[in-house]
């Protein structure tokens, strides 16, 4: 199964079909610093929508409160660890 997850990621894999953005921009400010130019910036950072991830995750009814035992779990918390 292995085999095939690898040959399905490299079946149609071709090196020189590969651009490099980073080394482009990197060359840009070197450019632009040994000319004395002033280098050009990266563009502004698109904003969205803040999230509030800690209220989602108390809304859900795995995360809603309380400890797993306090929920109704079988085992109590750290029953499920192997030592040794």
């Amino acid at each position: 199964m292995a085999q095939m997850l690898m040959h399905s990621l490299t079946e149609d894999f071709r090196l020189d079909d590969q651009h490099d953005h980073y080394r482009d921009a990197d060359d840009e400010v070197v450019t632009a610093r040994l000319a004395g130019q002033e280098p050009p910036h990266a563009p502004e950072p698109r904003s969205g929508p803040v999230l509030d991830l800690m209220a989602m995750l108390q809304k859900r009814p795995c995360c809603a409160g309380g400890t797993r035992y306090e929920q109704g779990h079988p085992r109590e918390p750290g029953s499920g660890r192997r030592t040794g």
